[in-house]
């Protein structure tokens, strides 16, 4: 073993000093709604999203983050415009350095993201889709959610991933999911305000009106809900913020 002065040769230590300052006296966690109780026994009160749970949604406190922008102001910082919060890989960006929130979310995207989600469980069975290979980063997503009841293919054997999902689409997706997490499905949108409702798909109908009651599918105007468009990144990552949100997840 090497002495210490020998160590010091080779390496220089530094010392790190990590400050904590606290902004505001808040009411809950920076992102779930347990109770702040400083002096209380260690871990106490925690909740799923405290423990990292499969399934469990941060909500990021709102006034810790204005908070956070006021003392930024104070001392002359650059805000940024958009943050991204990342938290156990739900979505990953399209770069190191690009999330990409311009870009149309694919069908394999979607399923993988709720499969990461639910803490990436196992299929019971492969899913029989000759155009989902076994090589591709959402085989086994698709494989769980086909088996779970989430998704379908358009026919017996194709279920297109690389295809872009439409509005209509990710409504059913979400549907099928929350009736698979046992969350409520009731509830629903008076859909005919919209000028385009006649567009939407049978299978469909009851899944966007639940969403858009739900509001997480809302319409892109006050007269258009537009089944057939894509969902961008970012629109999917707001969808899946007001998901947790309206169930408290």
């Amino acid at each position: 073993m090497k002495k210490i002065e020998e160590v010091l040769k080779d390496w220089e230590p530094v010392i790190g000093l990590e400050v904590h300052c606290e902004l505001t006296k808040l009411e809950t966690k920076m992102f779930c709604g347990c109770k702040l109780e400083f002096g209380a026994a260690p871990n106490t009160p925690t909740c799923p999203v405290c423990l990292g749970l499969p399934g469990a949604l941060p909500v990021p406190n709102k006034a810790a983050i204005e908070s956070i922008v006021l003392a930024g102001l104070a001392t002359n910082s650059d805000i940024e415009k958009h943050t991204m919060v990342y938290r156990k890989g739900y979505m990953d960006g399209m770069s190191s350095t690009r999330f990409g929130g311009e870009l149309n979310t694919t069908r394999g995207q979607i399923v993988t993201i709720l499969w990461r989600l639910t803490g990436e469980p196992r299929a019971t069975k492969r899913n029989p889709f000759t155009d989902v290979s076994s090589s591709q980063y959402y085989y086994d997503a698709i494989s769980w959610a086909y088996d779970a009841g989430v998704v379908d293919g358009f026919d017996a054997h194709t279920f297109k991933p690389d295809q872009n999902v439409t509005r209509e689409q990710l409504a059913a997706i979400l549907y099928r999911y929350a009736e698979y997490m046992n969350l409520s499905t009731s509830g629903s949108a008076y859909l005919a305000k919209y000028r385009d409702a006649d567009k939407i798909a049978n299978w469909a109908y009851d899944a966007m009106a639940w969403a858009n009651y739900r509001g997480l599918i809302n319409g892109t105007s006050a007269t258009r809900i537009d089944p057939k468009g894509y969902a961008t990144r970012a629109q999917i990552a707001a969808i899946l913020h007001r998901f947790a949100v309206e169930y408290g997840a």
